[in-house]
């Protein structure tokens, strides 16, 4: 792996690798790469690696919101008929609630509200400096929808 300015480069076929391996050590590698690359990244959350954090915009209503989602998949089948040999089969099977889960995002402006867009519960929003603003869920069973409002 190199890096020169604002490009990174990795020699090997690193997502491939990953993908057929699993080695976390890859993962490791890309995202020490890309925090060199996006020291201000625009989502960061510290949810376990089989959770997935996205973040949309909504301009006609004014706000961002944060979907966190968490269901760890686990292996049920490893010799599964896919028409080309057999696959592995992952199965979101048990699904744990975990908690506190942190999020930071960078908005054009400080939130004049966030909250939890199923319960309606009102969220601390923490100023992390930059433009990025940070809050915390105490529990997290499969998905919650973070609103931040713009004033």
């Amino acid at each position: 792996m190199t890096l020169s300015g604002r490009v990174g480069y990795i020699a090997y076929p690193i997502f491939g690798i990953y993908h057929n391996v699993g080695q976390p050590l890859y993962r490791h590698v890309v995202k020490a790469l890309l925090s060199r690359l996006l020291p201000k990244p625009a989502l960061g959350t510290d949810l376990p690696s089989a959770g997935r954090a996205t973040l949309t915009h909504q301009a006609d209503r004014n706000r961002h919101i944060l979907h966190l989602l968490y269901g760890p998949p686990q292996v049920r089948g490893k010799a599964v008929p896919n028409g080309e040999g057999t696959r592995v089969m992952e199965m979101i099977e048990d699904i744990p609630a975990i908690g506190p889960v942190s999020a930071a995002v960078r908005l054009p402006s400080r939130p004049a509200r966030a909250y939890e867009a199923v319960s309606g519960q009102n969220l601390e929003v923490q100023d992390l400096g930059d433009g990025t603003y940070g809050v915390t869920l105490d529990r997290l069973r499969i998905h919650a929808a973070i609103v931040f409002e713009q004033a």
